[in-house]
């Protein structure tokens, strides 16, 4: 049996009941892209893990997901993140970090522009951005990307006993992590800004999509146009209190024209209906997927190949090939009768500076309710093999 596998019960968007089997596999990745397994213990995390140490300027200090929990029973599609830095041989104002992967029934890009620290300067045709500094490396996160929160604006705004309630109501720790003036789906990023008098110094994202990049006449829009900004460009996990993964939850910041933001529904994240439902009955599963929103559309089977320009150690493209790997459990689940299970793959996890491949596989059987006990992994046994 693979170390790093446990069973655990769930159910599926359809209200079906679900006994699921998660298998996490860990390889090496060599340079020219082949994978190794690593035949050491590999135990599933059951904790948020997040980033030390990263210093915001202002009171707002929002934690930032440096790897999420995997007893999620159910996930819709594949998640895939990418963690490291993005790199250059020599110094750079700037670069393109593009992840492509290419597969039998998938073949997508994402591309991200990297740049040095830019500001906003006061010209003589007005406000303008300055050009970048150079670089050689740059984390490919989000407190680098677009977002963050503007301050100045909530001090000029904001009425002083609202805060002073909200503080009272969430404590000290909750209130640092996101204010309404934040952006929903990046309190943690640069470039936000609601007021125009905070404009002249203002720091702006180093990574952005690179058909997505800020312009002068986006810096400044009212809060209730939120949606209408830049998307957060990063390839790393997507905490969990931030817009669109926090709809499927809770309530989000109300929008100009009292829909759900048209990307999240073009993208098939969240329903055009979305808010005429009872926040009980909205669906949840979408919560399950940690993966950039636009890094969960899609359903790999563990033979893609993977490519990432300028985010190996040395600023040279990463390659990996998956290693097409799939496990195979056979057991009792819950009855007398075995039968033999075909995992999905729900989770593709890159770490480049650490080469290293994490994958975690679910199978899963429908059940009943007069099925199970309370201790009900004594019901099942089952065995994971390696097809």
């Amino acid at each position: 049996m693979i170390p790093g596998s446990t069973i655990i019960t769930g159910i599926t968007p359809d209200k079906t009941k679900t006994l699921s089997v998660l298998t996490i596999m860990q390889y090496t990745v060599s340079r020219s892209g082949n994978c190794t397994l690593i035949n050491e213990k590999v135990d599933l995390n059951q904790e948020h893990q997040y980033y030390e140490g990263i210093q915001y300027p202002g009171y707002i200090q929002p934690s930032l997901l440096k790897r999420d929990i995997d007893i999620y029973a159910y996930r819709m599609k594949t998640d895939l993140v990418v963690q490291g830095f993005a790199r250059s041989e020599k110094k750079a104002q700037s670069l393109i970090v593009k992840l492509q992967c290419q597969g039998d029934k998938v073949n997508f890009f994402h591309d991200i522009k990297v740049q040095g620290d830019r500001v906003i300067e006061k010209g003589f045709r007005g406000h303008q951005i300055s050009d970048p500094e150079f670089f050689t490396e740059m984390p490919m996160r989000y407190d680098k990307a677009y977002g963050g929160t503007d301050e100045y604006a909530e001090k000029k705004l904001a009425a002083p006993e609202d805060l002073s309630w909200m503080k009272a109501v969430v404590g000290e720790y909750e209130d640092r992590e996101i204010s309404e003036y934040s952006y929903p789906r990046n309190p943690s990023g640069k470039g936000y800004c609601v007021d125009s008098e905070n404009l002249e110094g203002l720091s702006l994202p180093n990574l952005e999509f690179i058909n997505d990049q800020l312009s002068v006449d986006q810096l400044v829009l009212p809060l209730n146009q939120w949606d209408q900004r830049p998307y957060p460009a990063s390839f790393d996990w997507f905490p969990h209190a931030w817009f669109p993964r926090v709809a499927f939850f809770g309530d989000f910041p109300e929008t100009d024209h009292g829909s759900v933001p048209k990307i999240e529904v073009q993208k098939g994240i969240l329903a055009k209906n979305l808010l005429q439902q009872e926040l009980i009955d909205r669906p949840k599963h979408g919560f399950s997927q940690g993966a950039h929103p636009f890094l969960w559309q899609h359903r790999l089977n563990g033979n893609e190949t993977i490519h990432i320009s300028h985010m190996s150690v040395d600023g040279r493209d990463f390659l990996l090939r998956l290693p097409n790997q799939r496990p195979i459990i056979k057991g009792r689940f819950a009855s007398k009768k075995r039968k033999k299970l075909y995992p999905e793959l729900d989770l593709v996890f890159i770490e480049t500076d650490k080469k290293l491949l994490t994958l975690l596989w679910r199978a899963s059987t429908l059940i009943k309710d007069n099925q199970l006990r309370i201790d009900f992994e004594k019901q099942c046994e089952y065995d994971v093999y390696l097809q």
